[in-house]
């Protein structure tokens, strides 16, 4: 009856990041998988996994909203009779669990192995649905990824993303998962929360970060007088940088979709020095900052502003600027939103729909003043006609 090979399991699916696979199984004709599950933060605050190794669900292959979720240690699996005969459809017996208890846990037990079996499509679409379940997630969309670096001290130490987070992202975004795969301290963010609230998401380019990273020699070479020779090889690739980028700009400009072009970094250090110093450089310093500049001046002044857990650079040229920014454009709409693994979603969700909401109720503001406007000057244009 005991688990005997469980615990090295759990191990293995630790070090290979696996927060879920399964596997198939028949009892008493009913056809179902079984997915064995790391625990969650959630599942060890609970009193019924405060002996679990792992958490065993029981699905059935028909039906995947039909499962129950069993605490399994070494010795077995900490679940009500009741609710295992219920599910493999056996007759209620007076005398208690009996023969086809054993002999269930006895073929569970033979199942499992130290080493995980390789998974099917059929059996990966299981874990990715019981992961997603977790997640609080349709396994049937398709989400956007960001990625979020856990701040590490000196010694190399710091937060991790979750089991659950890496083999969600390996399944769907898996190229992005294998450059990161031996960086724990990266974590991958899903969302399609704003999409589902009306909007269209638009994301900064890479390039303009590579060019506020080229600008850092030049910032030294005219703050502090050092670097000048570093300054001018850096101005030199930031110019090249624009020349390779010449082609794009012209073909967006073409454009009749009111594409954002590729940042001016230059007009935008410019731009940002009346809100912070341009010595701001750790993390994506004032950068950060001239993009929600950038944002606004172009028509898009609803922005969520995302940082890892106590990110200390976000906090002054993120956190630190939004109240100066609205003093400047007072339709600014900008929430900061902190992702953890071990962060609420909900709590996160919650601050994504009350800008959403707020930037709704601008919207309608500005169109009643449009409206206003335009009924003014045609009352204008009659009188002026008359």
């Amino acid at each position: 009856m005991a688990f005997t090979e469980l615990r090295e399991l759990r191990e293995n699916m630790k070090n290979n990041e696996i927060a879920v696979f399964s596997t198939t199984y028949t009892y008493n004709n009913v056809n179902c998988y079984i997915a064995f599950c790391l625990l969650t933060s959630e599942d060890k605050e609970r009193e019924k996994y405060k002996y679990a190794l792992l958490r065993i669900r029981l699905i059935k292959q028909n039906n995947f909203d039909d499962y129950i979720d069993c605490p399994a240690n070494s010795n077995g699996l900490s679940v009500k009779y009741g609710e295992l005969r219920r599910f493999f459809n056996i007759k209620y017996c007076a005398e208690g669990a009996g023969e086809w208890y054993n002999t269930l846990i006895e073929n569970i037990g033979n199942i499992i192995d130290s080493n995980i079996p390789n998974q099917t499509a059929i059996l990966e679409n299981v874990s990715i649905n019981t992961i997603c379940q977790h997640e609080n997630r349709d396994p049937n969309r398709i989400y956007r990824s960001h990625l979020l670096r856990h701040s590490v001290d000196k010694d190399g130490n710091g937060k991790c993303r979750t089991e659950y987070n890496a083999q969600l992202a390996s399944f769907r975004f898996p190229n992005l998962y294998e450059i990161y795969r031996e960086d724990k301290h990266v974590s991958f963010a899903f969302t399609d929360k704003l999409e589902e609230e009306g909007a269209e998401v638009i994301l900064p380019d890479f390039m303009g970060f590579v060019k506020f990273i080229a600008t850092h020699k030049i910032t030294f070479n005219q703050l502090i007088k050092i670097d000048k020779m570093k300054a001018k090889l850096f101005k030199a690739a930031i110019k090249l940088i624009d020349i390779l980028e010449k082609d794009s700009v012209i073909a967006l400009k073409n454009s009749k979709k009111g594409y954002l072009l590729p940042c001016n970094i230059f007009e935008l250090e410019t731009k940002v020095k009346d809100i912070l110093s341009i010595g701001n450089q750790t993390g994506e310093g004032w950068f950060l900052t001239a993009e929600m500049v950038e944002y606004i001046e172009h028509g898009i002044p609803n922005i969520v502003c995302v940082q890892p857990f106590a990110c200390l650079p976000n906090h002054v040229v993120g956190k630190g600027v939004i109240k100066t920014i609205r003093d400047k454009y007072p339709d600014a709409n900008i929430a900061p939103v902190d992702y953890d693994p071990g962060a609420s979603e909900a709590n996160q969700t919650n601050r994504i729909k009350l800008l959403m909401t707020v930037a709704k109720d601008n919207l309608k503001r500005q169109q009643k003043e449009k409206l206003a406007i335009e009924k003014e000057n045609a009352n204008k244009d009659k009188k002026i006609t008359v």
